[in-house]
């Protein structure tokens, strides 16, 4: 880890410390609001309690009795009120659901049992001042919860959410944070409770939450301007240094030099490294100075700085090299001067020391050698004599000249047996050549005669696709008027369809409008029966009212007979308009398999078409291949009377190469 991330892990840890102390310090207070809270409440009860146990005192005492005694006191709770609205209540200990002996502000909750769905809101319930607090569901009864902790405890804190009353009457919708404290009352089976809102709380603590964020945030900004401050000022430094350090590195460049150099100990380090750096430079400036020389040949330069230590050291090593250097540099070049007049006796002076004059002395005697067994060769070469080879030993280089030698002369006298051979070859079969380009000649003569029979053949067979073609694209013309002529019929088969049913939903229709006239009927039937009744009791005055209800009776059981024949006709009628319906349906499903049929016979008939048609164009393609074959074969006749000659011509030329190879020597 460099310098840098080291600062700057120092201040994150600061500013995590920041942190962690102000979220521990909010947590701390908002654990302090809650216990004032309920010490508070718990105060405020235990004050109300004693005042209960004064009555308690009386009706011992027998100044009142206990009834009146809990009568007082009731009213006494009932009418205590702190903050302004917050009030006691009182309820007993009846199991499974408390009853409600007491509320201050909603009497009519007095003497009911405290079932109600609102009341199962209890989050928590502490058993005793000092006893861990336990959470619920959130949906227990806030009077069993009381009564709990009264009867197992004797008093304890139980917390719940309840809405808040509002100014003008009635509660809130939204429902609140509620902590009350509660306490038993010996001898009366009372739970005396209280409670506040601690919604508030939150409301605090988010507040100073605030306030510390803002704190914390300015903090941070400060320490944060002083943390890069520092790094700035210690790391810009090492990274300048590092810079030119590395840049040395990579460029070895030793005339760079650290700029703006502080006071302080980096400061001094950046100093002592440009003083390390000038000394470099002076040594390597002196001992580029002679080597440069040496590389220009002149080996009288030396190193003449005033260097100290390892420096002069290497002063005195370079003048010592650079002498020793110009000596032998002195007989390398009279050895070079004897190489350039083509003299290879010449040997380096006796005055050289060590293993270069021997060096030297050996490649001049092995290359003096081995040229004069090259020589040698190469004169018997020139005179045709390819069997002589190079035998002096030689290394390297010259080894691989010697090779290189004698394998050219192996493959030459290879190349000249080869050539020899395949002369021979050539001239032989250039007669058999010429015997089989004759043969082809009458084969393509014949060629051409087949291929104009197949291309006669190929355009009769081109002119009957085409007519079979043209069939079959009318046949699927006329399958396709058939298929439009089947879809025109099914269209009126749905119309005969639609009016047949049309007919039987009338002839339904009639059918109730008969049994509507036959219900008339039968009630005039039933009027006139009641009328003759009527006229039979009226004796002599009812005479003419009988006849007319007699022939009202005559009447309606026409009417009756008429509508029942009716009724037997329409369902006669219905009956046959079902017939006609199903008959229909039929023919129009075998009117869709004709269509189906038609459909597929028009779609095997154009596939049949287009098989046809491509079929006439690949046989188009193959007259004009044939015609192309034709034109082939006539450049083939043409082609192999000319290779006849050519073939004649180069038995000439193999018959004359196989003299000139026959003149040389070989192993």
């Amino acid at each position: 880890m460099n310098v840098r991330s080291r600062l700057i892990l120092g201040g994150l840890f600061s500013l995590l410390g920041l942190i962690l102390v102000a979220t521990s310090a909010l947590f701390i207070e908002k654990s302090i609001l809650l216990e004032d809270r309920k010490i508070k409440t718990r105060h405020l009860v235990e004050t109300v309690h004693g005042l209960i146990g004064h009555y308690q005192a009386q009706s011992k005492a027998g100044t009142l009795s206990e009834e009146d005694a809990q009568n007082a006191a009731k009213m006494a709770v009932k009418a205590l009120r702190y903050e302004g609205k917050e009030y006691f209540w009182i309820n007993d200990q009846t199991m499974p659901v408390p009853r409600m002996v007491m509320h201050s502000t909603v009497p009519a909750l007095d003497g009911k049992i405290l079932d109600a769905a609102n009341f199962n809101s209890a989050t928590s319930q502490q058993f005793g001042e000092d006893a861990p607090v336990l959470k619920t569901d959130g949906k227990k009864n806030i009077f069993v919860a009381f009564s709990e902790v009264a009867t197992q405890a004797g008093g304890g804190f139980v917390t719940y959410n309840w809405p808040k009353p509002q100014a003008g009457g009635g509660t809130t919708t939204e429902v609140y944070a509620k902590l009350s404290y509660v306490k038993r009352v010996d001898g009366w089976g009372w739970v005396l409770g209280s409670g506040i809102y601690i919604d508030d709380v939150d409301a605090i603590f988010w507040q100073h939450a605030k306030q510390f964020s803002l704190l914390v945030l300015v903090v941070m900004l400060v320490i944060g301007v002083v943390i890069r401050w520092q790094v700035k000022s210690i790391t810009e430094p090492l990274q300048a240094l590092r810079n030119m350090v590395t840049s040395v590195e990579n460029s070895s460049d030793f005339s760079r030099r650290i700029k703006d150099i502080g006071n302080d100990e980096v400061g001094q380090t950046a100093k002592a490294f440009n003083q390390l750096m000038s000394a470099q430079q002076l040594a390597i400036a002196e001992v580029n100075k002679a080597v440069e020389a040496i590389a220009a040949g002149r080996f009288d330069v030396t190193i003449e700085a005033n260097l100290q230590g390892d420096l002069k050291t290497m002063k005195d090593a370079v003048n010592a090299s650079a002498l020793s250097v110009k000596s032998t540099m002195d007989a390398l070049s009279e050895v070079m001067t004897a190489l350039h007049n083509g003299d290879f006796g010449q040997r380096m002076s006796s005055q050289v020391n060590g293993e270069l004059r021997h060096q030297v002395d050996q490649a001049m005697a092995a290359m003096q050698a081995l040229l004069s067994d090259v020589t040698h060769v190469m004169n018997n070469v020139a005179a045709g004599d390819l069997s002589g080879r190079i035998t002096a030993e030689g290394r390297g280089d010259l080894a691989s000249l010697k090779g290189n030698i004698n394998q050219s002369l192996d493959a030459l006298s290879a190349a000249m047996r080869n050539i020899n051979s395949n002369t021979r070859q050539v001239a032989a079969a250039a007669n058999q050549t010429s015997q089989a380009i004759s043969q082809i000649s009458d084969g393509a003569q014949n060629q051409m005669h087949g291929i104009s029979q197949l291309a006669n053949a190929v355009k009769e067979t081109a002119a009957s696709v085409t007519d079979v073609s043209r069939n079959t694209e009318a046949a699927s013309h006329s399958s396709r008027d058939s298929v439009a002529i089947v879809r025109n019929g099914k269209a009126k088969m749905a119309t005969m369809v639609e009016v047949v049913n049309g007919i039987a939903a009338n002839s339904e229709k009639i059918n109730k409008i008969t049994e509507v006239i036959e219900s008339i009927a039968n009630k005039t039937n039933l009027l006139s029966l009641n009328a003759a009744i009527e006229a039979a009791r009226a004796g002599e005055h009812g005479k003419g009212f009988s006849v007319v209800a007699e022939e009202v009776g005559k009447l309606a059981a026409s009417s009756a007979e008429s509508t029942q024949e009716i009724t037997v006709l329409v369902q006669q009628a219905v009956s046959e308009a079902r017939r006609a319906v199903a008959t229909v349906q039929e023919v129009s499903a075998d009117m869709e398999r004709i269509e189906a049929g038609a459909t597929a016979a028009d779609g095997m008939m154009q596939r049949i078409s287009a098989a046809l048609e491509e079929q006439s164009n690949a046989v188009h393609e193959i007259n004009a291949n044939v015609t192309t074959l034709n034109q082939i074969a006539q450049s083939n006749a043409s082609a192999s009377e000319e290779i006849t000659a050519t073939v004649i011509e180069l038995s000439k030329i193999a018959d004359n190469t196989r003299r000139e190879v026959e003149q040389f020597r070989v192993s």
